[in-house]
């Protein structure tokens, strides 16, 4: 059952991970409840839409998303132009991201995660894809599960670009091609992802495609850990390479972030391809092991195609800072 609709911009804030976990079928969302603002500037001179911090609260920036929503319900149920109706999309995708990045599986919290994501560029570039890449592709069933349109009729009409042209099309590129090799398709391998804290996103992508190649099937318990291993140190090696993909022309950056992407993947499936003629005939699949839960979602009618925006810019604390 979906949410009941919020009445103010205090209950969206006060229901906004519970959404997230219902859309996404997550076990739990880390946030600790509190919301902060971020800086209209920061020290760098981005612009900071949102933020998580590592004790797990969220901040958004006052005029860019905090305002755009109180607008929104201060104005319930009024029709309202395109340019207007954008600003409100824009906000509560930030919210959906932000809340993306506290997502997390059973017994595990997005704190352990920091020391290990301050010295990996591949776990930094992964998250924040990741984040991007499935909440804005399900930004409409977010959207569904709090009754935002009965707030701000017409909100799903129009489209917002994503973000991140540099970790985002990488992302939504590996995501595509292990649903493609799993037969999941790309948004549920996406979600598979999203629904893990940082540090396990390489482990979690590892093990999509270690099972993929029916490799469970033929690798003793004994020995799965260490090929897991290696699969996720083939993709990360090729993944770390975004670091070197400059902020130049747009379209510059999405190509080579695509060609990161399809070459992580590339490199995992080398080692699985190894595996299989190590541990000889693996047998006819049937289909990846599910997690716990069996929630799928829609393929999404807007965020399979990435149109990345070099001035549309959300971000957490860690990455940059």
């Amino acid at each position: 059952m979906p949410l009941p609709p919020p009445a103010s911009f205090d209950e969206l804030m006060s229901v906004q991970h519970v959404a997230a976990v219902n859309v996404s079928g997550a076990d739990h969302s880390c946030w600790n409840g509190l919301i902060g603002t971020t800086p209209d500037l920061a020290d760098d001179g981005m612009v900071v839409l949102g933020e998580v911090t590592w004790d797990n609260a969220i901040h958004y920036h006052e005029k860019l998303v905090k305002q755009p929503l109180q607008e929104m319900f201060d104005h319930a149920g009024e029709e309202q132009d395109d340019r207007t109706l954008l600003r409100y999309r824009h906000a509560i995708g930030i919210v959906f991201h932000e809340n993306t990045h506290l997502l997390a599986a059973a017994g595990t919290d997005r704190k352990s995660s920091q020391s290990i994501y301050q010295v990996s560029p591949a776990i930094k570039a992964i998250d924040e894809g990741v984040r991007e890449a499935f909440s804005h592709s399900n930004l409409d069933p977010y959207i569904d599960e709090l009754q935002l349109e009965q707030v701000a009729p017409r909100i799903k009409d129009v489209v917002c670009p994503s973000k991140y042209p540099r970790f985002t099309p990488a992302t939504v590129a590996l995501a595509h091609q292990l649903g493609r090799r799993s037969g999941l398709g790309s948004n549920e391998a996406l979600r598979r992802l999203a629904i893990v804290t940082p540090s396990a996103l390489w482990p979690a992508a590892a093990h999509l495609l270690f099972e993929a190649n029916g490799l469970h099937r033929v690798v003793p318990d004994r020995a799965a850990l260490v090929a897991r291993s290696e699969i996720e140190a083939a993709m990360k090696r090729q993944f770390a390479r975004l670091a070197d993909v400059g902020d130049g022309l747009l379209l510059t950056t999405r190509a080579k972030s695509v060609m990161v992407g399809n070459d992580a993947f590339a490199a995992g499936q080398r080692v699985t391809d190894r595996l299989r003629r190590q541990y000889g005939d693996v047998p006819v699949l049937d289909g990846v092991v599910p997690l716990h839960s069996a929630h799928k979602l829609a393929s999404g009618n807007r965020g399979e195609r990435d149109t990345s925006a070099p001035t549309d810019r959300g971000r957490t604390p860690e990455a940059g800072r």
